[in-house]
């Protein structure tokens, strides 16, 4: 009997439904949207792939990548240190 193929975005939400359940700061909260921005390496080749969950629209995945990237933004100006506007 050959095995079904996998589907991405279910193996996905299978990941973010555990992740929910091991993070503290996500502890008894439900998953909603999620977006995973995804780098890969093949050779000296680079691609990179966008997820998303389910019938996301497109404002909620800006938003949540908007969302990243002020974190990122401020994770790296450091802890007390204002980001030039």
């Amino acid at each position: 009997m050959a095995s079904k193929p996998l589907d991405p975005d279910e193996v996905l939400q299978r990941a973010i439904d555990k992740v929910g359940k091991v993070d503290d700061h996500l502890k008894g909260s439900l998953p909603g949207h999620w977006l995973l921005v995804l780098e890969s390496e093949l050779d000296d080749r680079k691609t990179i792939s966008v997820f998303k969950s389910g019938d996301q629209k497109p404002w909620d995945s800006l938003g949540l990548l908007r969302f990243a990237t002020l974190h990122e933004e401020l994770r790296a100006v450091g802890p007390g240190e204002a980001a030039d506007d």
